[in-house]
């Protein structure tokens, strides 16, 4: 959150990591006193190697401990539908299906493993990185309106982000 700068000292705040740590920190005390049923949860998961059927890791289960995390979840309080190793096997599949062969991405919101992002909601973040960095991204990427995971909705262009969801918890 400090830095040198021109390698004298005192270290000087560098202020946008300094409000993100107080914000952080703000936020974390905040979850502290939520009720387990309004905490929403996020789990993510490296498919590698590559593939539309494999969510692995090394030495790890994945389904299985998916399953075991939604059933702990649940017991504690949090709004989360228990599910088995199959469902997560069967959905996974269904939500990486995107990234390695043709499919229809209107499949996946019709059920319900997907959300959609609006382009212009993506832009006004993207638009704000700098320009070294937009460039490096568009030249590993391309740009971010010529994606294949877009669709449009209701006349507007939007991401289309594949997604597990079962109430709180994605």
């Amino acid at each position: 959150i400090s830095a040198k700068g021109d390698g004298k000292l005192p270290p000087k705040a560098i202020d946008y990591q300094l409000n993100s740590l107080v914000e952080r920190a703000i936020k974390l005390a905040q979850l502290s006193k939520k009720s387990n049923g309004d905490k929403k949860v996020a789990i993510m998961v490296w498919n590698y190697p590559a593939g539309e059927r494999n969510v692995g890791a090394s030495f790890l289960n994945v389904p299985k401990s998916l399953a075991r995390i939604s059933q702990a979840l649940s017991t504690q309080g949090y709004q989360v539908q228990r599910q088995d190793d199959l469902y997560f096997i069967d959905k996974a599949a269904k939500i990486l299906r995107p990234f390695y062969r043709d499919y229809q991405l209107d499949e996946l919101l019709k059920e319900d493993l997907a959300e959609l992002m609006p382009l212009s909601t993506y832009l006004n973040w993207y638009n704000k990185l700098p320009h070294k960095l937009r460039t490096e991204i568009e030249g590993k990427w391309g740009k971010p309106d010529n994606g294949f995971m877009q669709t449009e909705h209701q006349g507007k262009i939007h991401f289309i982000i594949p997604r597990i969801k079962l109430g709180n918890l994605i």
